[in-house]
């Protein structure tokens, strides 16, 4: 199948991930003095690619794997885009944050949370930060048992259009967060219950940077979003998890509040530009 008909019959979702490894391939090559073991990267994005065209060409045999593995993909551009944080400047961004939250609180928030030390609240707030990883899938799956699938695609569609532009964000505008910037001031230990512990073993396969905006917040907005409009039973479930979300990333400090701000402005963005997306 030519190239010009698996565009043709991709949909919007497959577009913008091929557009993306595509785009960020090309600069690896033009940037490869910046990048250690740039070859490697051009691989990966060579197979993604790959993979896209083959489901895309294949969807009507296998419409379910077409459907599903955009889901996949966060796995493999999250962590890749703080591996390429110098990709295109030569320093982290914090600085810029850290003055302007300066402007506006007396006191590092991630420093002022740290005073509320009970282990009740900081379990309460590791199962908001835990429950990000469900927010999509469940909403996902409602809609997709549904005969009219338009609801679904809309959601899959936005929700990777909210994380790329977070993942551009990242390469262009890399920040480590106050785990790093702010770790002389965090002298208060995190209560160390089971809940925290599963957090901290998560995070420790996670990544160093990537922290402006913040890709889970945008990523549980979207599917919330969704779920006021074609799932309103689950709205009351879904917004205190959301709200514990956005204040254990600080509390936990892996995020500035400008970090969830900006979580949130792209989501909400990402799900109003694509509310009506079709498969």
């Amino acid at each position: 199948m030519q190239l010009a008909e698996l565009w043709r019959r991709a949909n919007f979702t497959d577009r913008l991930l091929a557009a993306y490894f595509a785009v960020l391939a090309a600069a690896i090559v033009v940037r490869h003095h910046r990048v250690e073991d740039w070859p490697a990267f051009v691989a990966l994005h060579a197979a993604v690619l790959l993979l896209i065209g083959v489901l895309v060409s294949v969807a009507h045999r296998w419409p379910h794997a077409h459907a599903w593995y955009p889901l996949a993909m966060p796995l493999i551009m999250f962590p890749e885009a703080a591996l390429l944080h110098d990709l295109f400047v030569d320093e982290w961004r914090d600085g810029l944050i850290l003055a302007f939250e300066a402007a506006l609180f007396r006191e590092p928030p991630t420093l002022w949370l740290s005073g509320f030390s009970w282990l009740a609240l900081s379990e309460l707030l590791q199962l908001g930060y835990l429950s990000y990883f469900l927010f999509l899938p469940v909403v996902a799956a409602i809609l997709y048992a549904r005969p009219d699938k338009t609801a679904f695609f809309a959601l899959m569609a936005a929700s990777l259009l909210g994380y790329v532009m977070c993942y551009v964000v990242f390469l262009v505008f890399p920040t480590e967060g106050p785990a790093y910037t702010l770790r002389h001031l965090h002298t208060q230990p995190l209560p160390q219950g089971p809940l925290y512990g599963l957090v901290t073993f998560i995070q420790q396969a996670g990544t160093h940077g990537n922290a402006f905006p913040s890709a889970h917040v945008a990523g549980a907005v979207v599917p919330v979003i969704f779920a006021w409009r074609y799932v309103p039973a689950l709205v009351p479930w879904l917004l205190p998890l959301l709200l514990l979300l956005c204040v254990g990333a600080v509390y936990d400090r892996y995020h500035y509040v400008s970090d969830v701000l900006g979580g949130l402005v792209i989501g909400v963005a990402a799900a109003w530009a694509l509310r009506g997306e079709r498969s």
